[in-house]
């Protein structure tokens, strides 16, 4: 290759291949469009695209702009025809295995729900999960979505609702982020509120898919007070 040659890294951290929405894809689009680059290398294709439409836009984004593609894992190579059908062959199985998996994780979300077992989410006041599939109440947060719920069946407005419970000194759910950030704790609004009353999670239910399942944790608030709010 020579002494002249300059690399550019575009890294992307735990980002799928599953569509071209990603930042370092951007920025790798318009680096071509600026004929900034000569050729593309990845290790995996399927680390680059696991859509077959998807990456047929980029490669006809990339020949346009004389660049050429390869893959160092699966030895292929785009500036030859037989190299180029063959990649494409691969992109076909690629998106094949990506579609299977999708539809093998529906279901056993689907299958998990139909058990009891909490999916996941965004964390409620009131429970943390238990790392069983289920969830744990907290007595104190526990007693805030009691008072919440009490509440609103008088005073019959989110508005007021949230400003009750800011008054008392109550705040969200307070967590941990997968990165380690501290989030939440901070004072309730009309959104919040309006998250909290909504949840069938709290008369001890889990959904999936906007369906609804009897649940093995406990609930916090019986049913005739939630159809009440409601």
């Amino acid at each position: 290759c020579g002494d002249n040659v300059a690399i550019r890294v575009f890294r992307e951290e735990g980002q799928s291949g599953k569509n071209l929405d990603r930042p370092a894809m951007h920025r790798l689009r318009r680096a071509t469009a600026n004929r900034e680059i000569d050729i593309v290398m990845v290790t995996r294709i399927d680390r680059f695209s696991r859509s077959l439409l998807d990456f047929c836009s980029v490669s006809e984004s990339l020949k346009e702009h004389g660049v050429a593609f390869r893959s160092l894992y699966d030895s292929f190579d785009t500036s030859s025809a037989a190299g180029d059908a063959m990649l494409k062959i691969l992109l076909v199985f690629a998106e094949l295995e990506r579609r299977q998996t999708s539809e093998r994780t529906v279901a056993a979300l689907q299958v998990r729900a139909e058990s009891g077992l909490w999916n996941g989410g965004y964390p409620m006041l009131g429970y943390d999960p238990d790392g069983k599939g289920s969830l744990i109440v907290l007595e104190g947060e526990a007693a805030i979505v009691q008072y919440a719920f009490e509440q609103f069946v008088s005073l019959q407005s989110t508005r007021k609702l949230a400003k009750a419970l800011n008054e008392k000194g109550y705040r969200t759910k307070r967590f941990t982020s997968r990165r380690g950030r501290i989030q939440g704790g901070k004072e309730f609004n009309q959104s919040a509120v309006g998250t909290i009353l909504r949840n069938r999670t709290y008369v001890g239910e889990v959904s999936n898919n906007e369906l609804w399942f009897p649940g093995r944790h406990v609930g916090i608030i019986d049913q005739d007070l939630f159809d009440r709010v409601q």
